[in-house]
């Protein structure tokens, strides 16, 4: 019986509460599903949650990975600026002479100012039109239209003062083309590099400051080569003229445009071998310019130059140009090359290995006892004693440069001048010093970088300053 009813256990209930019962069961089992379904096993919540991390981390380390991939490509493109940007070049060209005198891939360009009157010559015929509409109405300012004859030491000149109709054909003597020869009316010979100027138009504006810096003090006549690419070939023709107009020079000026895929080629050689010697493979001095000024001797430039001054573009001139060409008259002994001291504690910290292993060395120290090592924004380029002296070829070839670079644990980033820095640590006679004056370096970038004890005794250069250099992208006073 059921208990408290009197009734038998086995009989059967009503219809109802058998269709209540079935209904709560029902309900109970569905209550039961469902808790058995949210109930998950411990062990499944901890790899849901190791899961989770993981794709939390992997979603990070892809933003990581884009950032940095943005900012390399903004380094990249904007590079770090000057020491030689931060900077100069290098390779053994072919056997065959490459003239460049005869070459089609130079232009010869002479601009002259006269009292009351400049000139500006040899741009090309196909660029006459051109130039025509930049020129202001001013029958005293005419060009001469250049184009040389293959082969020859000659051009063909085509006169056009604005406002006459008649151009005028002047077929110019044999050795016109050698108005620069070293005794004649342009003595002084200056080469610069200038390039991705439609990347970096700030480049045009620092080049222009340098340009009339040099020209407003210049007493001499200045014969200009140009490595340039076509834009910024574009942009010295247009900023010469400018300069032409305003009669800014006292004195005449004559140029050539080098052209840098030609350079590239014969220096491409050179060029790997310092990468892997000296450079560490850094990108920004991949570029062929950063090498040209230690193999410029070889087929590089025409026979009549015999000394040359290699300039950065961000520099500001104080003095007269021809006081530091007055410096290859103090050349002695093997001195091939004049340079001035690095300013800043650079080789210091690249040479820091070989500094820990040899105690009380000088690589490094410094000056005006210490192996400093130098920068390249000023050179004096002895071209006929490069030329000759055996020494400085020794080290022109990559075993002899190999066993230095080891010898001094070195891997350096700043192009040609790293060259000259490791090879002056054994030979410094190959080098005449240039005053700090002459080479003011601004750059302060290693002063905060664990260098601030010591930075002043790089970065002094006391009295008058006779070129401003603005590494790095640093302002130049605006001094008289």
């Amino acid at each position: 019986m059921r208990r408290g009813t009197g009734e038998p256990a086995n009989k059967s209930r009503p219809q109802l509460n058998k269709e209540k019962e079935d209904k709560t069961d029902k309900n109970m089992q569905f209550v039961n599903n469902s808790r058995t379904r949210r109930s998950r096993p411990k062990s499944h919540d901890n790899n849901l949650l190791v899961n989770v991390l993981r794709w939390k981390l992997l979603r990070i380390l892809i933003l990581l990975i884009v950032v940095f991939m943005i900012f390399y490509g903004i380094f990249v493109h904007t590079g770090p600026t000057n020491s030689k940007e931060i900077h100069g070049n290098d390779r053994f060209l072919p056997n065959e002479p490459i003239s460049f005198v005869h070459g089609d891939h130079m232009d010869v360009i002479h601009i002259e100012h006269n009292v009351g009157q400049g000139k500006a010559h040899g741009i090309q015929e196909n660029q006459l039109p051109k130039v025509q509409q930049q020129v202001p109405p001013n029958p005293a300012l005419h060009f001469n239209q250049g184009q040389r004859l293959p082969n020859q030491n000659q051009f063909i000149a085509i006169n056009d003062v604005p406002g006459n109709q008649n151009q005028k054909i002047q077929q110019q003597p044999q050795n016109a083309a050698k108005d620069s020869t070293g005794t004649g009316e342009y003595p002084y010979h200056v080469i610069q590099s200038l390039t991705n100027t439609d990347k970096r138009p700030y480049l045009k504006t620092r080049f222009e400051e340098c340009m009339i810096s040099i020209l407003e003090k210049s007493s001499v006549n200045l014969h200009f080569f140009f490595v340039v690419d076509t834009p910024s070939k574009q942009a010295i023709l247009d900023i010469m003229q400018d300069i032409t107009n305003k009669k800014i020079a006292h004195s005449k000026v004559q140029f050539n445009f080098l052209d840098i895929d030609e350079l590239a080629k014969e220096l491409a050689p050179m060029v790997s071998m310092l990468q892997q010697h000296v450079s560490g493979g850094h990108p920004y001095y991949k570029d062929a310019i950063f090498f040209l000024s230690i193999a410029i001797h070889q087929h590089v430039m025409p026979e009549y130059v015999h000394r040359l001054v290699m300039l950065d573009t961000d520099l500001i001139f104080k003095t007269d140009i021809k006081q530091l060409f007055a410096y290859f008259d103090l050349f002695k002994g093997n001195n091939v090359i004049g340079i001035a001291h690095e300013q800043q504690p650079v080789y210091r910290h690249l040479f820091s290995l070989y500094r820990s292993q040899n105690r009380g060395t000088l690589v490094g120290n410094p000056p005006p006892n210490g192996l400093t090592g130098f920068n390249s924004g000023v050179l004096l380029l002895d071209l006929d004693r490069m030329r000759r002296n055996t020494l400085y070829h020794k080290y022109l070839d990559g075993t002899n440069l190999k066993l230095l670079t080891e010898k001094y644990h070195f891997k350096g980033h700043l192009g040609d001048q790293d060259f000259f820095s490791l090879l002056s640590l054994e030979h410094p006679d190959l080098f005449h010093v240039l005053p700090c004056s002459w080479n003011r370096q601004l750059c302060v970038w290693w002063r905060d970088k664990g260098y601030i004890d010591i930075f002043d005794q790089y970065f002094s250069c006391p009295g008058k300053i006779d070129i401003f250099h603005g590494n790095c992208n640093t302002p130049i006073p605006k001094t008289p």
